[in-house]
């Protein structure tokens, strides 16, 4: 970096790249990199990052975050988490987020998608996205998510809604386990290797809200076990309401 120094120990940041230097003498560019570009972004510019927050490491082509393997989200409360084309990514985790709502600036939720090496997406805190979806798709080395807690998924006013876990071929175990669907909501676990529990799960949490009528849900392709056992049987019972569904 071409930057003079101001003073010994001063701290610049290259706000075009996000590195963070720090100057080690008075020399013009003797400057050693204390902070590496991380392809993160924070928007709205104004925020509290104690609670209102997004993580967003999105470009519009090419990877992002290189170097970067675990990304940990602490804050309760958060905007949207879009994280696409990080290929040395292998671990998301939070165990204190609890609700995701964007303030209705775009509809986005959780995105996580085309992460080459992304192994385990693991938010078991979550309970509520108010203005958005998730989409966490075509993450060829994922094999589980969880989102156990997640209660609600939409967008305030309607508006489409739901899950997409599609396209993720090794995955195998995804634990929504106290998801509550709304009428219309989609979920899309298509091309994916999810194990028989899993599937058996998503069908009964729809199975739970008798007002689920209309929806759609799509749990074929890839190695998708098929239903087994009650599986079966809630996999009757919404077809029986109207829901469009699809499995293997």
């Amino acid at each position: 970096m071409s930057v003079t120094p101001e003073f010994l120990g001063q701290k610049y940041t290259d706000k075009s790249s996000g590195n963070v230097w720090n100057a080690n003498s008075l020399t013009p560019g003797d400057w050693s990199k204390q902070v590496q570009d991380l392809g993160i972004q924070w928007t709205p510019t104004s925020i509290n990052l104690a609670t209102r927050v997004a993580l967003v490491a999105a470009v519009a082509s090419g990877p992002v975050m290189s170097g970067i393997t675990s990304i940990s989200i602490n804050p309760s409360s958060i905007l949207r988490i879009e994280i696409l084309e990080a290929n040395d990514l292998l671990s998301i985790s939070s165990n204190a987020l609890i609700t995701v709502d964007d303030q209705n600036l775009d509809g986005k939720g959780i995105l996580i998608e085309q992460c080459a090496s992304l192994a385990t997406v693991s938010m078991p805190s979550i309970t509520t996205l108010s203005n958005g979806y998730i989409s966490i798709i075509s993450n060829p080395l994922l094999t589980s998510i969880d989102l156990s807690g997640v209660v609600t998924v939409g967008l305030a006013g309607g508006g489409w809604y739901g899950f997409n876990i599609g396209g993720n071929t090794n995955l195998t175990t995804v634990d929504v386990s106290s998801y509550v669907p709304e009428n219309d909501a989609y979920f899309s676990a298509n091309v994916t290797a999810l194990n028989a529990a899993s599937v058996n799960m998503i069908l009964a949490r729809h199975v739970a809200v008798p007002g689920y009528v209309s929806g759609t849900i799509d749990l074929s392709g890839g190695t998708v076990a098929a239903p087994t056992g009650q599986g079966i049987a809630d996999k009757a019972t919404l077809l029986g309401r109207g829901v469009t569904l699809t499995t293997n």
